[in-house]
């Protein structure tokens, strides 16, 4: 079978990038393992509860985008102003930590303050020195340091700094000051603004993607090796021969697939999700909440209920909540442990308030920008598309971005092949 675009993976890249090559009458065919596509982006019901995979959201307010998925796809969304917190100390804090400084004690005011104007100003080599430089050893210690530990899972020292900058907002001395004395009344973050399908879920995008390209997509098609060289890709169901590849499976398994080693810079941490049915509603009113806590398994934990009401009967709730480990160690989490921290935070109360729970392992949740991993990729990326190959998506990438991200840069790659 040939085809001049093949592409790898029917989520949100591999849909989007179909969808933008037949606008320009380019035939391609899409290849997804599993029986549905949608990939991670995906919704499904459990019960009465509509779940994601985990908590996506649309953090965007590039107007092509959102023309896309209400006019063209034909989504409602709602606009939501962001209510996100921080749990330290065991008080509420909202989010991000560093310009709410206000809502802590005078001794963790302090700290944040001391380790602010002594920090060391030095252009940051890492993560860890990022932290340092922008916001002090305080608020480092208090939330910074401990929440991007549990996440990452790795040492911050190994993690480059240039990613940074768009997704953790930074502050000036004015910033921190005005927020240890004042509420702060305007949110701030690349998330302080975010849309959500109205019913049935972010999968709701997902699927009227993957609708609008349903007649060059094929489902169930497991790939067992990559050609590079013939521009082959060997399928259990035959070989499929290729022009351009697109590819937006993890880039580890890709290298593996076109026998290729997979360098230690390339690595990721994964997460396991447990969404949760509750009998009653979730009674505080945010949409998810980040916990440094190191003795709690997870570090996220976000309310979907109160996110889009559509998500859980009335009068009872929805929750999703996040722990992170490296890929071969999502095992080590139990419900049992995450419930009894939910209920000695005080979020739940005993065992009869779980309606449900639906349990998923990620291995590939989120890639970690280590030291050195662009220069990588980015030579990786100049040698294959000499090949006619190219990375598109978190996964396909390696990069840390968004579903959003992810149909921008679908429809710039689509324009030029």
């Amino acid at each position: 079978m040939n085809v001049p675009v093949l592409i790898l993976g029917g989520g949100p890249a591999g849909l989007s990038m179909a969808l933008f090559l037949k606008d320009r009458g380019v035939n391609a065919v899409v290849l997804e393992k599993s029986g549905r596509a949608g990939g991670l982006a995906g919704s499904f019901r459990v019960g009465p509860y509509t779940f994601d995979h985990s908590g996506h959201l649309l953090h965007t307010n590039n107007p092509e985008v959102l023309d896309l998925i209400r006019n063209r796809l034909h989504v409602p969304l709602h606009r939501i102003d962001r209510r996100a917190v921080c749990l330290v100390d065991g008080r509420l804090v909202p989010f991000p930590y560093q310009q709410n400084l206000f809502f802590q004690t005078p001794e963790r005011v302090g700290e944040a303050l001391k380790g602010f104007f002594e920090r060391r100003k030095a252009a940051p080599k890492n993560f860890h020195d990022w932290i340092h430089a922008t916001c002090g050893d305080g608020v480092g210690r208090q939330f910074m340091y401990p929440y991007n530990s549990k996440l990452w899972n790795i040492d911050l020292r190994r993690m480059s700094a240039d990613w940074v900058p768009r997704f953790i907002p930074s502050s000036g001395a004015a910033d921190i000051l005005k927020s240890a004395f004042l509420k702060q009344k305007d949110p701030w973050g690349y998330n302080a603004v975010f849309y959500y399908p109205k019913r049935g879920g972010m999968g709701t995008v997902a699927g009227r993607l993957a609708a609008s390209v349903s007649d060059r997509t094929i489902l169930n098609t497991s790939i067992r090796s990559i050609d590079l060289n013939r521009r082959v890709v060997r399928t259990d169901a035959g070989e499929w021969r290729y022009e351009r590849l697109v590819s937006t499976i993890p880039l580890p398994q890709f290298l593996r697939l076109a026998g290729r080693a997979v360098p230690d810079v390339c690595r990721a941490t994964g997460v396991t999700v447990f969404n949760v049915g509750l009998r009653k509603s979730f009674y505080r009113d945010f949409h998810w909440c980040y916990v440094p806590d190191p003795t709690a398994p997870f570090y996220r934990f976000g309310v979907y209920s109160n996110i889009s009401p559509s998500s859980a009967p009335r009068g009872c709730g929805a929750l999703y909540v996040e722990c992170a480990a490296p890929p071969d160690r999502l095992g080590r989490f139990r419900f049992s442990d995450v419930r009894r921290h939910l209920e000695r935070l005080g979020f739940i109360s005993g065992k009869r308030a779980v309606d449900t729970v639906h349990r998923l392992d990620i291995r590939h949740a989120y890639p970690i920008p280590l030291i050195g991993l662009a220069r990588w990729r980015d030579g990786l990326i100049r040698r294959l598309q000499r090949r006619g190959v190219e990375l598109l998506g978190r996964f396909g990438a390696w990069r840390y971005v968004a579903i959003s991200d992810v149909i921008v840069e679908a429809k710039e790659m689509a324009s030029r092949l």
